[in-house]
């Protein structure tokens, strides 16, 4: 099954969301003898703290496409990102519950950790 996309009417994240550096390797610790470390991939998927600035009626979209839309963030959906200097859509999935705060300037931001897998 493919990944839903985000809703038209919603606008991607801001462009000031950051990124964590992938981890492609266990490290296990053995009774005796040295630590091992394997690798586990050669590409990891990325770690996006994003933000999102809406208005009341685009935080109702939001809530709704998130709850019924991709369950409550269990589904994957495609979205659009900028990393570098170029948009390229991405595959991503919600790794914590998006969290409402409200925004002097926009109305609401809603900030949430994602998981992006690189473009293949």
């Amino acid at each position: 099954m493919g990944a839903s996309p985000i809703p038209g009417t919603l606008p991607n994240p801001t462009a000031r969301y950051a990124f964590d550096a992938p981890s492609v390797s266990i490290t296990k610790q053995m009774d005796s003898g040295r630590i091992r470390q394997y690798q586990r991939s050669t590409k990891a998927p990325r770690k996006v703290r994003a933000a999102w600035f809406l208005n009341d009626s685009l935080l109702e979209v939001f809530k709704a496409w998130y709850n019924l839309g991709i369950q409550a963030g269990t589904l994957k959906f495609g979205i659009t990102l900028a990393f570098g200097d170029s948009c390229q859509p991405n595959v991503a999935r919600f790794l914590t519950d998006y969290r409402v705060a409200s925004d002097t300037l926009f109305g609401w931001r809603v900030d949430a950790e994602l998981e992006v897998e690189d473009p293949a």
